[in-house]
């Protein structure tokens, strides 16, 4: 039985953590290894991170053992549902996509290719933030999209997950998730632009 700790309370005690330190988080119901990057820290609340107590310093675990959870109950820990909506890529692939889904801003940043499909922010029925494939065609090029040429004007994007490894690390510092789009491109509440 191992025993884990939140990182969120190691470090409002002021436990200091060494690179070293293997960091974990619940997905799907099984505890997996969190490697940080860029952009796994976007998209990652600390609250869900946490640390097996066995890795901290001696003096460490028996201040916080009372704090520590077993896997068994870090796994069967209640998470908040996200809302999500379902989308098919190209291949007909379904992508789950909720607030904390990575999408690229088009305009000015990235001119994709063929194969990536371009959407546009909206606000659904239940007010939550979805995505509206946008057809790049004939009226409406890559070339316009990333210039603001459009009718969706900076309200372009695509998934991250849709682009090549090595595109998505030389962007990587404009990739946010889905919920701060608001934040930077004005969306009206209504159904739609």
């Amino acid at each position: 039985m191992e025993l884990f700790i939140r990182k969120n309370n190691l470090l409002s005690l002021g436990v200091k953590l060494d690179d070293k330190t293997k960091q974990f988080v619940v997905n799907n119901g099984v505890i997996k290894e969190f490697k940080p990057s860029k952009l796994t820290w976007r998209l990652v609340n600390n609250n869900n991170i946490f640390i097996k107590l066995n890795d901290l310093p001696i003096e460490s675990q028996n201040k916080l053992s009372s704090e520590a959870i077993t896997d068994e109950e870090l796994v069967n820990l209640p998470y908040k549902k996200k809302n999500s909506q379902n989308i098919y890529s190209e291949e007909g692939t379904k992508v789950y996509v909720n607030d904390e889904t990575p999408v690229l801003p088009i305009v000015g940043n990235f001119l994709p290719n063929d194969g990536v499909n371009a959407y546009t922010v909206i606000y659904k029925d239940d007010g939550s933030l979805g995505l509206e494939p946008i057809l790049v065609c004939w009226n409406c090029h890559w070339a316009d999209l990333f210039s603001g040429e459009t009718k969706y004007g900076d309200n372009v994007f695509c998934l991250v997950s849709d682009l090549p490894v090595e595109a998505i690390e030389r962007i990587s510092d404009y990739i946010i998730p889905l919920k701060e789009v608001p934040n930077i491109v004005n969306i009206s509440k209504t159904k739609g632009r």
